[in-house]
Protein backbone atom coordinates (compact mmCIF):
# COMPACT_ATOMS: atom_id res chain seq x y z
CA UNK A 1 0.00 0.00 0.00
CA UNK A 2 1.28 3.35 -0.97
CA UNK A 3 1.77 6.04 1.49
CA UNK A 4 -1.42 8.33 0.28
CA UNK A 5 -3.87 5.18 0.19
CA UNK A 6 -2.15 4.13 3.78
CA UNK A 7 -3.10 7.65 5.74
CA UNK A 8 -6.63 7.86 3.90
CA UNK A 9 -7.00 4.24 5.70
CA UNK A 10 -6.14 5.14 9.03
CA UNK A 11 -7.57 8.42 8.56
CA UNK A 12 -11.19 6.42 8.16
CA UNK A 13 -10.67 3.99 10.60
CA UNK A 14 -8.28 6.28 13.34
CA UNK A 15 -8.22 9.88 12.32
CA UNK A 16 -6.29 10.85 15.30
CA UNK A 17 -3.73 8.14 14.71
CA UNK A 18 -2.96 10.27 11.87
CA UNK A 19 -1.39 12.58 13.19
CA UNK A 20 1.82 10.20 14.35
CA UNK A 21 2.32 9.59 11.05
CA UNK A 22 2.27 12.93 10.32
CA UNK A 23 5.31 15.76 10.67
CA UNK A 24 4.47 18.96 12.40
CA UNK A 25 6.41 21.39 10.20
CA UNK A 26 5.74 20.85 6.52
CA UNK A 27 8.39 20.42 3.80
CA UNK A 28 6.33 21.59 0.90
CA UNK A 29 3.86 25.01 0.66
CA UNK A 30 1.55 25.64 -2.17
CA UNK A 31 1.52 28.18 -4.67
CA UNK A 32 -0.91 30.19 -6.96
CA UNK A 33 -0.47 30.20 -10.27
CA UNK A 34 0.59 33.45 -10.83
CA UNK A 35 -2.47 34.05 -13.95
CA UNK A 36 -4.68 33.51 -11.07
CA UNK A 37 -3.37 35.74 -8.65
CA UNK A 38 -6.11 38.70 -8.25
CA UNK A 39 -4.52 41.59 -10.16
CA UNK A 40 -5.82 44.06 -7.91
CA UNK A 41 -5.00 43.35 -4.38
CA UNK A 42 -1.31 42.92 -3.16
CA UNK A 43 0.59 40.17 -3.88
CA UNK A 44 3.78 40.08 -1.86
CA UNK A 45 6.72 38.87 -3.53
CA UNK A 46 7.12 35.09 -1.50
CA UNK A 47 3.83 34.29 -2.98
CA UNK A 48 4.63 35.45 -6.48
CA UNK A 49 6.55 32.47 -8.30
CA UNK A 50 7.85 34.53 -11.16
CA UNK A 51 9.39 37.40 -8.68
CA UNK A 52 11.03 34.11 -6.79
CA UNK A 53 12.73 32.82 -10.09
CA UNK A 54 13.64 36.07 -10.93
CA UNK A 55 15.98 36.13 -8.23
CA UNK A 56 17.93 33.11 -9.02
CA UNK A 57 21.03 32.66 -11.24
CA UNK A 58 21.85 28.52 -10.87
CA UNK A 59 18.78 26.43 -12.66
CA UNK A 60 18.73 22.84 -12.79
CA UNK A 61 15.50 20.50 -13.97
CA UNK A 62 15.38 16.98 -12.92
CA UNK A 63 12.99 13.96 -13.71
CA UNK A 64 10.39 13.45 -11.17
CA UNK A 65 11.35 10.92 -8.64
CA UNK A 66 7.35 9.90 -8.09
CA UNK A 67 7.26 9.47 -11.68
CA UNK A 68 10.50 7.27 -11.55
CA UNK A 69 8.99 5.10 -9.21
CA UNK A 70 11.43 6.07 -6.06
CA UNK A 71 8.26 7.98 -4.72
CA UNK A 72 4.88 6.63 -3.77
CA UNK A 73 3.90 6.07 -7.58
CA UNK A 74 2.07 2.98 -7.88
CA UNK A 75 -0.66 3.94 -10.36
CA UNK A 76 1.98 3.73 -13.67
CA UNK A 77 2.53 6.00 -16.18
CA UNK A 78 1.12 9.61 -15.71
CA UNK A 79 -2.00 10.54 -17.16
CA UNK A 80 -1.47 14.30 -17.20
CA UNK A 81 -0.44 14.86 -21.13
CA UNK A 82 2.05 17.81 -22.20
CA UNK A 83 4.30 17.88 -19.26
CA UNK A 84 8.19 18.15 -20.29
CA UNK A 85 10.34 15.08 -18.93
CA UNK A 86 12.31 17.56 -17.18
CA UNK A 87 10.01 19.30 -15.35
CA UNK A 88 10.84 19.11 -11.25
CA UNK A 89 12.89 22.52 -11.26
CA UNK A 90 15.87 23.20 -8.59
CA UNK A 91 17.62 26.78 -7.88
CA UNK A 92 21.21 27.91 -6.47
CA UNK A 93 23.03 25.52 -3.88
CA UNK A 94 20.02 22.92 -4.73
CA UNK A 95 20.62 22.59 -8.51
CA UNK A 96 24.23 22.63 -8.03
CA UNK A 97 23.78 19.82 -6.01
CA UNK A 98 21.10 17.73 -7.62
CA UNK A 99 23.67 18.58 -10.72
CA UNK A 100 27.13 17.13 -9.28
CA UNK A 101 25.23 14.56 -7.80
CA UNK A 102 23.06 13.71 -10.95
CA UNK A 103 19.75 12.97 -8.96
CA UNK A 104 16.64 12.80 -11.39
CA UNK A 105 19.33 12.82 -14.16
CA UNK A 106 19.64 16.69 -13.11
CA UNK A 107 20.93 19.04 -15.79
CA UNK A 108 21.23 22.71 -15.92
CA UNK A 109 18.82 24.76 -17.91
CA UNK A 110 19.10 28.33 -18.39
CA UNK A 111 16.19 30.51 -16.51
CA UNK A 112 14.20 31.20 -20.07
CA UNK A 113 13.90 27.45 -19.72
CA UNK A 114 12.82 27.31 -16.32
CA UNK A 115 9.94 29.41 -17.44
CA UNK A 116 9.10 27.30 -20.34
CA UNK A 117 8.69 24.37 -18.51
CA UNK A 118 6.73 26.45 -16.20
CA UNK A 119 4.72 27.47 -17.99
CA UNK A 120 3.90 23.62 -20.11
CA UNK A 121 3.37 22.33 -16.76
CA UNK A 122 0.80 25.50 -15.42
CA UNK A 123 -1.16 24.69 -18.76
CA UNK A 124 -1.25 20.91 -17.50
CA UNK A 125 -2.82 21.60 -14.18
CA UNK A 126 -0.07 21.13 -11.65
CA UNK A 127 0.47 22.16 -8.49
CA UNK A 128 3.29 24.17 -7.85
CA UNK A 129 4.94 23.19 -4.80
CA UNK A 130 7.98 24.97 -2.76
CA UNK A 131 10.36 24.59 0.29
CA UNK A 132 8.64 25.98 3.51
CA UNK A 133 10.22 29.10 4.09
CA UNK A 134 10.47 32.35 2.52
CA UNK A 135 14.02 33.01 2.88
CA UNK A 136 15.02 31.39 -0.71
CA UNK A 137 13.94 29.49 -3.41
CA UNK A 138 15.21 25.75 -3.58
CA UNK A 139 12.70 23.92 -5.48
CA UNK A 140 9.49 24.18 -7.63
CA UNK A 141 7.92 20.40 -7.34
CA UNK A 142 5.28 20.72 -10.24
CA UNK A 143 2.56 17.70 -9.20
CA UNK A 144 0.28 15.87 -10.63
CA UNK A 145 -2.61 14.32 -9.14
CA UNK A 146 -2.10 10.85 -10.61
CA UNK A 147 1.77 10.28 -9.23
CA UNK A 148 2.54 13.25 -6.67
CA UNK A 149 2.65 11.77 -3.11
CA UNK A 150 2.12 15.51 -1.92
CA UNK A 151 -1.12 15.87 -3.93
CA UNK A 152 -2.11 12.41 -3.10
CA UNK A 153 -1.83 12.87 0.52
CA UNK A 154 -4.09 15.90 0.08
CA UNK A 155 -6.22 15.08 -1.75
CA UNK A 156 -6.89 11.66 0.83
CA UNK A 157 -6.35 13.73 3.86
CA UNK A 158 -7.78 17.34 3.45
CA UNK A 159 -6.77 19.11 6.55
CA UNK A 160 -5.06 16.88 8.08
CA UNK A 161 -2.33 16.89 5.15
CA UNK A 162 -1.47 20.48 7.04
CA UNK A 163 1.29 18.43 8.42
CA UNK A 164 2.49 17.82 4.79
CA UNK A 165 2.08 21.13 2.79
CA UNK A 166 1.32 23.97 3.55
CA UNK A 167 -1.72 26.06 1.29
CA UNK A 168 -1.31 28.56 -0.12
CA UNK A 169 -3.03 32.38 1.28
CA UNK A 170 -6.09 32.49 -1.25
CA UNK A 171 -8.90 30.79 -1.95
CA UNK A 172 -11.15 30.01 -4.95
CA UNK A 173 -14.85 32.09 -5.28
CA UNK A 174 -17.45 30.99 -7.20
CA UNK A 175 -19.72 33.76 -8.45
CA UNK A 176 -23.70 32.27 -8.89
CA UNK A 177 -24.70 34.39 -11.44
CA UNK A 178 -21.95 33.27 -14.26
CA UNK A 179 -21.36 30.11 -13.27
CA UNK A 180 -22.88 27.27 -15.81
CA UNK A 181 -22.46 24.61 -13.87
CA UNK A 182 -20.40 22.60 -16.59
CA UNK A 183 -17.95 21.21 -13.94
CA UNK A 184 -14.53 21.98 -15.43
CA UNK A 185 -13.25 23.41 -12.79
CA UNK A 186 -14.45 20.22 -10.52
CA UNK A 187 -12.90 17.57 -12.82
CA UNK A 188 -9.71 19.24 -13.43
CA UNK A 189 -9.62 20.36 -9.44
CA UNK A 190 -6.09 18.00 -8.29
CA UNK A 191 -7.53 17.32 -4.93
CA UNK A 192 -11.26 17.38 -5.35
CA UNK A 193 -12.21 20.03 -3.65
CA UNK A 194 -15.16 21.58 -5.87
CA UNK A 195 -18.55 19.80 -6.62
CA UNK A 196 -21.37 20.83 -8.18
CA UNK A 197 -24.44 21.80 -6.09
CA UNK A 198 -27.80 22.65 -7.85
CA UNK A 199 -25.75 22.99 -10.85
CA UNK A 200 -23.22 25.47 -9.33
CA UNK A 201 -19.91 24.68 -8.44
CA UNK A 202 -18.80 24.72 -4.86
CA UNK A 203 -15.60 24.72 -3.17
CA UNK A 204 -14.26 22.89 -0.26
CA UNK A 205 -12.28 25.13 1.90
CA UNK A 206 -10.58 23.14 4.04
CA UNK A 207 -10.11 20.51 1.42
CA UNK A 208 -8.51 23.09 -1.08
CA UNK A 209 -4.85 23.70 -1.36
CA UNK A 210 -5.05 27.41 -3.52
CA UNK A 211 -3.69 26.36 -6.19
CA UNK A 212 -6.28 28.59 -8.68
CA UNK A 213 -6.14 25.85 -11.58
CA UNK A 214 -9.85 26.14 -10.91
CA UNK A 215 -10.11 30.23 -12.20
CA UNK A 216 -7.68 29.22 -14.84
CA UNK A 217 -10.09 26.36 -16.76
CA UNK A 218 -13.58 28.58 -15.76
CA UNK A 219 -14.52 28.89 -19.71
CA UNK A 220 -17.00 31.89 -18.34
CA UNK A 221 -14.56 33.43 -15.44
CA UNK A 222 -17.01 32.63 -12.69
CA UNK A 223 -13.99 31.93 -10.32
CA UNK A 224 -11.91 33.82 -8.83
CA UNK A 225 -9.11 33.98 -5.82
CA UNK A 226 -9.59 35.79 -2.79
CA UNK A 227 -7.62 36.52 0.23
CA UNK A 228 -7.86 34.79 2.97
CA UNK A 229 -4.94 35.15 5.39
CA UNK A 230 -1.70 37.14 4.78
CA UNK A 231 0.60 34.32 6.34
CA UNK A 232 4.15 33.97 5.68
CA UNK A 233 7.39 32.44 7.70
CA UNK A 234 9.51 35.08 8.95
CA UNK A 235 13.22 34.54 9.29
CA UNK A 236 13.47 32.55 12.67
CA UNK A 237 9.93 30.69 12.08
CA UNK A 238 9.80 27.68 10.33
CA UNK A 239 12.62 26.67 7.71
CA UNK A 240 12.37 23.60 6.45
CA UNK A 241 13.90 22.96 2.98
CA UNK A 242 16.66 20.84 2.18
CA UNK A 243 19.92 22.38 4.22
CA UNK A 244 21.40 24.52 1.84
CA UNK A 245 21.87 27.72 2.25
CA UNK A 246 20.46 29.19 -0.93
Amino acid sequence: MEAAAFLDDLRQKDPEKVKDYVPSQPLFRTLTLNEALPGTKTVYPYEDILRMIDKQTSFAAMVCTCKKGIGPNTEGPCKVQGIPRYHCLQFGKTADYAVEQKIGDAKRITREECLEILDACNKAGLVQNVNNFVDDLQFICNCCPCCCGIVKAARALGPQASGIVDTTNFIPTVDHDLCTGCGECADKCPVAAISLADDVASVNRDQCLGCGFCATVCPVGSISLERITDKRLELGDRKVGFGFGG
